[in-house]
């Protein structure tokens, strides 16, 4: 049941994930129940269950508690409740955990992980103290890489370019220099774009993130996408990788502080395509006004405004007889989209289909085919969600569609199916 519900999630079938976990615990034999409720607060997260999330995590940190006080010398459990408050994005309770296994000994990896945590919380220069506190320890060897380069990271937020440099060419030093058949580590795509490497920073992320495109790991690959990006000066990928890594993790505090950080240095570029957008559609000019619209579109950080202009560009779009066709880059991810959904043999398959289709609304949101193939992949693949939302955007963009009553149709379809689907997993976590 444990391996079966495990292998649900990494699928992406949190419904059924959900289930195998709760027959798993209800067999009252488990020594360990906290990870099987870090899980199912997983599941319900990418649900967006949030009281059973919370129900979920908060069981997971009793039951590590109970352990640590029973155990009160087992740093790795100490330690783990740590990691489980990082991932549920509780920052200021991971920090006091981290903060009593110094206390009991110092050591350069809990330094590390303190400066980490101080980062997430905009805390940069607590963070380089902390990795100084590190390098001065004999244990720092194996974890040098890492430190320079979350002092690199340190000193981008900052705003200290040639410090933040230096760091990370001493943190590609030591990466370059790794035994034969060594995994890198996860930061080792940020540091090769700091230093120039940007095509094969970028293919290490994207090779990760087709392993899991929309599940929880995605919103961390999404992250690290988004700053791989801003190193190789494509700020409309980084920002769209900081969307996407937003709407997986909502309480993602320091990628919404980069995703920021990115809109208020592109806002000079926002502001005057949306005054030259609304110039030509003045003029009755309506493709330069989709072309400026997008361009601003592309810069906005996800929110109210952002959806109100992507319903503007849309109804735009709807009221021409021969709306602009798709980029270049657009139409790549697009029928790469639809090879996916043709070819799909398991959920992940569908995931890379909505992700690329998501890629393609990026380049040209206003193309309607784009969100009428999404909603197709998400409904298959039970994210009724995404489905509703995108078939909505599809009707915006063809309102005088010959089949509007079999679409709408479809609409209350899928409405429905997920209103059953979020009851039915409701009443059995409670």
């Amino acid at each position: 049941l444990w391996w079966e519900a495990e292998a649900s999630f990494k699928q992406g079938n949190y419904q059924k994930s959900i289930l195998m976990m709760n027959r798993y615990l209800a067999l009252g034999n488990v020594s360990s129940p906290a990870p099987c409720f870090l899980r199912l607060a997983e599941s319900f997260q990418a649900l967006r269950l949030e009281k059973d999330a919370r129900r979920a995590f908060l069981t997971a940190v009793e039951e590590y508690k109970n352990r640590i006080a029973a155990a009160p010398d087992d740093m790795d459990l100490v330690r783990e409740l740590a990691f489980a408050y990082t991932r549920q994005d509780c920052y200021a309770d991971a920090e006091r955990t981290i903060q009593s296994l110094l206390t009991a000994r110092e050591s350069a990896e809990s330094f590390l992980d303190l400066a980490t945590l101080q980062i997430l919380q905009s805390r940069y220069t607590d963070a380089l103290q902390n990795i100084q506190k590190a390098l001065t320890l004999k244990d720092t060897c194996r974890d040098l890489s890492r430190a320079w380069y979350l002092a690199g990271r340190a000193h981008d937020e900052l705003g200290t370019p040639a410090e933040s440099q230096e760091e990370y060419r001493k943190a590609a030093a030591i990466l370059d220099n790794l035994p034969a058949g060594s995994q890198s580590p996860a930061h080792a795509s940020v540091v090769y774009a700091a230093v120039g490497r940007y095509e094969e920073a970028r293919k290490d992320i994207e090779v990760d993130l087709d392993r899991d495109p929309l599940g929880p790991e995605a919103a961390i690959h999404l992250f690290r996408l988004g700053l791989v990006c801003e190193k190789g000066g494509q700020d409309v990928d980084a920002m769209e990788a900081l969307n996407r890594s937003l709407s997986l993790r909502p309480r993602y505090t320091h990628a919404a502080a980069v995703l920021n950080r990115l809109a208020q240095k592109n806002r000079i570029v926002c502001q005057q395509a949306m005054t030259e957008a609304e110039s030509a559609a003045a003029q009755n000019n309506p493709a330069r006004a989709i072309a400026q619209w997008t361009i601003a579109f592309q810069r906005m950080p996800a929110g109210l405004q952002k959806q109100q202009l992507l319903q503007k560009i849309l109804q735009q779009a709807g009221s021409m007889d021969s709306p602009p066709p798709l980029t270049l880059e657009a139409q790549r991810h697009y029928l790469r989209g639809n090879a996916a959904l043709k070819t799909a043999r398991e959920p992940v398959d569908l995931d890379r289909a909505i992700s690329e289709f998501q890629w393609a609304a990026t380049y040209s949101p206003w193309v309607a085919n784009i969100y009428l193939n999404a909603s197709a992949a998400s409904g298959v693949r039970l994210r009724y969600g995404r489905a509703i939302e995108s078939l909505k955007l599809f009707l915006t963009a063809s309102p005088k569609v010959k089949n509007v009553e079999d679409v709408l149709a479809k609409l209350a379809e899928l409405e429905y199916q997920q209103e059953e689907t979020l009851r039915s997993l409701s009443n059995r976590a409670n």
